[in-house]
């Protein structure tokens, strides 16, 4: 060995200071020579791993490795090994063959090290290797199709997914904290936002717990293809928070760290590390940002969390930060995107010099403009801050982070809060994932239903999902119900927004898979199931196959089982589909319309638009509601979601759906006040369905030829004002029925006289109560018109424009109410009938039903026409049925009705009387009206209602009600309007708007009660002050004054007329009356 060396000769060996002898100078010098001969060196390791593998394939990497020093031992060691492979210590080679156990999985930050024993170890970058699925699995992803993978494949592969991520996370975290996590405890910054990940691999970057559980306020996470994306809801670059962080020894290093992080190779040393904060700071760095310069008045937050007062050069911090005077550090570069808060050039954000892109008020463009320069090979560091006030669903589904609490809720801070990485990677979705694939894999248990944990409200069972248990303790919660939907969740933001999971990145392979195994289990349901005598694995099977059904792709067959909602399934698969167009025009109100369209299951649907107006337009299979009684006896009975999501169609954009259930398809749009245009939508891929929408004789017999000839189990009715989606069957029973007597068919003149029934009573026959007018509807009857002319209301200068207005017939104020949608079907939501828009019944719709006119009446309530608010919500409306039945019987030539023997008068009379004998005072805690439940005295509080109208011997009272009621919303809108009709109406006391900070004592914050008392003294020209008393409603001073100005003096007399458990065709005369004096017994009047 040849060994070229320098000897720096010191004082110590001066030859000429010291006088010494040839032998002491070699003696002297030769340890040194000897010491840099023997010198050991620190071996070197070199080579590139390969970062993929393949389920059954060999792996295989051999480092090279060497030293310099003759006969030394080299050992090496792996940090990070994946459980699938070995490890040689003597060589560095790491082998294996994964399984299909591991396919979907990463490891991360795999570290191979080499040490000579005398040296401190030298290591390779640190590198990933992922595993792909399995050859069928890759190709199920890859088709969208499950039809050559079996069940077991699909679930193996979800459960490596699911592991990766969890040793992904803590790979990461323990990169971002290389000392731990840094507890740090009661840290007020300010406007926080908590977030919630709906897609598994997001790692809880800072934790904290906040009201005694911990909330995430900032994700990291990798990409497959390698792009870093932080998304924060904390202003971690606003000044104060910057200038603090670079200066606390613990934030900084966090906050450091994440920059280190983001930027790639740009943040790690030679060896695979982050690099020295010193080194870092002085790296060349190219920043693109989204800032912004307006003033919202929040410190900290102006502007868009002030990335200008940091990156843009505004910001200079006191001490401790090497920054130059742009604000950055010396070799940090920046550019910035906008000119405004909301103006993005898209351009710079595609610009591949960039290393970091940092984005505050992120639009859906600037998301999708970075993830998709970096799917095309260029990894990028992305940090979101979840900004408010402005949230984009985009957002979401395009990195499956949302905003949780609310902002401004939390305001403390730590990093990395939690007891150990472990219990921090806890923190998601991801342990809920984990718990319901093992519970698919190796079979559910048997659960406890217990009777508290099960209850039934009107007919409707529902489970405690987190109180039902196996007998180890475990909650259906826990073992599938959070897992499932979580899935559920992600699946329905992608279908609400058009998007198809198998053409999003392998990121989200879990949810792919999911869909999948949906399939699988779907294939094979078989209805019905019963909680408890179904095996417990199947019956979670099925709805595992209900959680995961997804409508933005190609790939759904049809499930061949639907149980009750149709067996028609094949027959309309096979079916011949059609291209239709269909064109609306928006109304005011936000609202859905039959299109006489079916979606055939398991066929391919494409819808488009292709007209140019600004209409805000949606599109939907099915109106059902959630009506399937999964926790009942035995009615497991048919998939448990059967309407899809709504999806708001974008001009000129293609969308391709498919439904392995099939279904009605219905269009809908935003509410247009004025000037609206039309739109019109394109569908391919569907049938004709059944639908009535003209009545004549004509359209009758079409109607029910395609009744009969269609294979849907499904027909619609439609009118301006209501819609009808019913099972066919019962459509026939209703037809059948018509005559009063059943099993004997129908005719058309039963058809036709049906729906004369259905319109004239359940239709339009309460919208004209109401006193609505317009297309299809008759016109004011003469007492309500005669009403209009009696108080002015047919000529009014309104707006004081010189214009005289009808205000009675004012198609503005008396707008129609938004369609209201029925729905007949084998169960309703809730009970028998289910109040919404749609209602459900659980029967064929019955024209004069109480139900039904019920549920017809919520959709016309007011709120002003409420005694006591909510304790009159499911009162008020039950004029309607009273009123319907009335008519019917009065055009029968009845005296009564044959069956009707509501209200519960007796009942409430028996109560008031009994209130007034102990001088209860007139307010809510009165016995009538105390009771807060839904039902509470619900007949009892209708008499009330009934005895109004009795005392102005008129039905026609609730519809000049209800026309005074809309007037007076309308004209409560502005001062002008208010200004007109106020006196008219008999509220001239009252300024439109709040004047003296007491609610009540104007137009806008008028109680029901008041409402109530002035407009029917007005109309009837009497004082009503001692009726309401003796009913136990409270009406205010200002209220009695008001009618005191309008010179009523005469009382209504405190009566109650004597109806017995009957509707009479001829209302009660004061002949009939009971005084209410406290002493009276129910007692037939008798004449004097």
């Amino acid at each position: 060995m040849l060994i070229f060396f320098t000897v720096i000769c010191t004082p110590v060996l001066s030859w000429a200071a010291d006088p010494l002898t040839d032998e002491e100078k070699i003696a002297a010098i030769l340890p040194i020579i000897f010491g840099l001969l023997d010198s050991n060196h620190a071996p070197s390791i070199s080579g590139t791993p390969g970062t993929s593998a393949n389920v059954g394939g060999a792996y295989s990497f051999t480092p090279t490795a060497s030293d310099m020093d003759a006969g030394d031992t080299l050992t090496f060691s792996i940090t990070n090994k994946p459980t699938w492979a070995t490890f040689d210590t003597t060589t560095g080679k790491l082998s294996g063959s994964p399984t299909a156990a591991d396919a979907s999985t990463t490891t991360s930050n795999i570290i191979i090290s080499v040490t000579d024993n005398k040296s401190a170890p030298v290591s390779l970058p640190a590198f990933s290797i992922s595993v792909g699925a399995d050859t069928a699995v890759q190709d199920a992803l890859a088709s969208g199709s499950a039809d050559a993978v079996t069940t077991e494949e699909l679930l193996s592969a979800m459960s490596g997914v699911l592991n990766g991520f969890t040793t992904q996370c803590e790979a990461a975290l323990n990169t971002l904290y290389p000392n731990g996590l840094v507890p740090k405890a009661d840290v007020n910054i300010g406007m926080l936002q908590s977030l919630t990940d709906t897609t598994p691999g997001w790692i809880p970057w800072i934790v904290a717990n906040n009201a005694g559980s911990p909330k995430v306020y900032a994700y990291v996470r990798e990409l497959p293809n390698g792009t870093r994306v932080v998304a924060s809801g904390i202003p971690l670059f606003s000044p104060s928070e910057m200038k603090a962080n670079f200066n606390d020894g613990a934030d900084k290093t966090a906050i450091l760290n994440l920059l280190k992080w983001l930027a790639g190779s740009k943040g790690k040393d030679v060896n695979g590390q982050l690099k020295s904060d010193t080194d870092f700071l002085n790296s060349h760095l190219n920043i693109t940002y989204h800032g912004g310069a307006a003033d919202w008045g929040y410190g900290d937050w102006n502007g868009l969390f002030k990335l200008d007062q940091w990156i843009g050069g505004n910001f200079n911090p006191s001490t401790g930060v090497t920054f130059a005077a742009s604000g950055l550090p010396a070799n940090w570069t920046n550019t910035k995107t906008n000119a405004s808060w909301n103006v993005v050039d898209l351009t710079k954000l595609a610009d591949a010099n960039q290393d970091i892109f940092m984005l505050g008020e992120a639009t859906d463009e600037a998301i999708d403009t970075v993830l998709a320069h970096a799917a095309n090979g260029s990894p990028k560091g992305l940090y979101v801050q979840y900004s408010p006030p402005t949230y984009n669903t985009k957002v979401n589904s395009r990195l499956g982070i949302k905003k949780s609490g609310a902002w401004f809720g939390d305001d403390q801070l730590a990093y990395g809060d939690s007891v150990s990485l472990a219990s921090q990677c806890a923190i998601g979705s991801t342990p809920a994932l984990i718990a319901l694939v093992h519970s698919l894999e190796t079979g559910l248990p048997d659960f406890n239903y217990e009777a508290g944990d099960c209850l039934n409200n009107i007919g409707t069972v529902s489970c405690d999902l987190n109180k039902v248990t196996d007998a180890a303790g475990n909650s259906v919660a826990q073992l599938f119900n959070d897992g499932a939907s979580a899935i559920r969740s992600r699946l329905l933001e992608w279908d609400s927004s058009g998007i198809d999971v198998f053409s999003l990145g392998s990121e989200y392979d879990l949810f792919k898979l999911a869909v999948l195994a949906g399939d699988k289990y779907r294939a094979n349901i078989q209805y019905p199931m019963d909680k408890i005598a179904t095996d417990d694995t199947a019956f979670y099977q099925a709805l595992f196959a209900d959680f995961t059904v997804h409508y933005s792709r190609e790939g759904n067959a049809y499930q061949p089982d639907m149980g009750d909602f149709t067996d028609a399934q094949a027959a309309l698969n096979a079916a011949t589909t059609k291209t239709a167009i269909r064109t609306y025009t928006p109304t005011v109100y936000g609202e859905w319309t039959s299109t006489g369209l079916y979606a055939p299951p398991g066929k391919v649907i494409t819808v488009r638009r292709t007209d140019s107006s600004d209409s805000e337009v949606k599109f939907r299979f099915n109106l059902l509601r959630e009506s399937t009684r999964l926790w009942n006896e035995n009615k497991y009975s048919r998939p448990r979601y059967m309407s899809s999501p709504v999806v708001t169609l974008e001009k000129g954009q293609t969308y391709t759906f498919s439904t392995p259930y099939g279904g009605s398809v219905y269009l809908g749009w935003n509410g247009v006040e004025s000037g609206a245009t039309p739109f019109t939508v394109e569908v391919t891929g569907v049938l004709d369905n059944p639908l009535l929408d003209a009545f004549d004789a004509v359209s009758i017999q079409s109607f029910l030829n395609d009744v009969l000839l269609t294979d849907s189990d499904w027909v619609d009715i439609k009118t301006p004002y209501a819609e009808i989606h019913s099972l066919k069957s019962y459509v026939l029973k209703s037809f059948d029925s018509q005559d009063g007597t059943t099993g004997n068919g129908y005719t058309p003149e039963d058809v036709q006289a049906y729906i004369e029934d259905l319109n004239n009573y359940l239709i339009a026959g309460n919208y004209e109560y109401a006193g609505f007018t317009g297309t299809g509807l008759q016109p004011l009857n003469d007492e309500a018109s005669g009403f209009c002319g009696e108080f002015s209301l047919n000529s009014v200068d309104y707006l004081e424009d010189g214009t005289l207005r009808e205000l009675c017939t004012d198609a503005i104020i008396h707008a129609k109410p938004r369609i209201q949608h029925i729905n007949a079907d084998i169960n309703a939501a809730c009970g028998a009938l289910c109040s919404g828009n749609p209602f459900d019944s659980y029967a064929p719709i019955d024209p004069l039903g109480w139900g039904e006119n019920h549920e017809m009446g919520h959709n016309l309530q007011r709120g002003r026409l409420k005694i006591y608010d909510g304790r009159s919500t499911e009162v008020s409306n039950n004029i309607f049925p009273l009123h319907t039945q009335w008519r019917w019987t009065v055009d029968q030539g009845l005296d009564k009705h044959p069956t009707q023997t509501s209200p519960a008068n007796q009942e409430a009379f028996t109560l008031l009387q009994n209130a007034i004998a102990a001088n209860t005072p007139a307010n809510i805690n009165h016995p009538l009206w105390s009771g807060s439940g839904t039902y509470d005295n619900a007949f009892l509080r209708l008499s009330f209602y009934m005895q109004l109208a009795y005392t102005q011997q008129s039905w026609d009272l609730y519809t000049k009600l209800y026309l005074m009621e809309r007037i007076y919303t309308d004209a409560i809108k502005s001062d002008t309007k208010w200004s007109a009709v106020k006196d008219l109406l008999g509220f001239g006391s009252y300024p439109r708007a709040d004047s003296d900070g007491v609610s009540g004592n104007d137009a806008t914050t008028l109680s029901g009660n008041d409402f109530m008392y002035i407009a029917a003294s007005n109309i009837a020209g009497k004082n009503y002050s001692d009726f309401f008393e003796a009913w136990g409603i409270e009406v205010s001073q200002m209220a009695k004054d008001q009618v005191a100005a309008l010179g009523i003096t005469t009382q209504v007399p405190k009566l109650f007329y004597y109806v017995h458990d009957e509707l009479p065709a001829v209302m009660p005369t004061m002949a009939d009356t009971i005084p209410l004096d406290g002493t009276r017994t129910w007692t037939v009047p008798t004449t004097p």
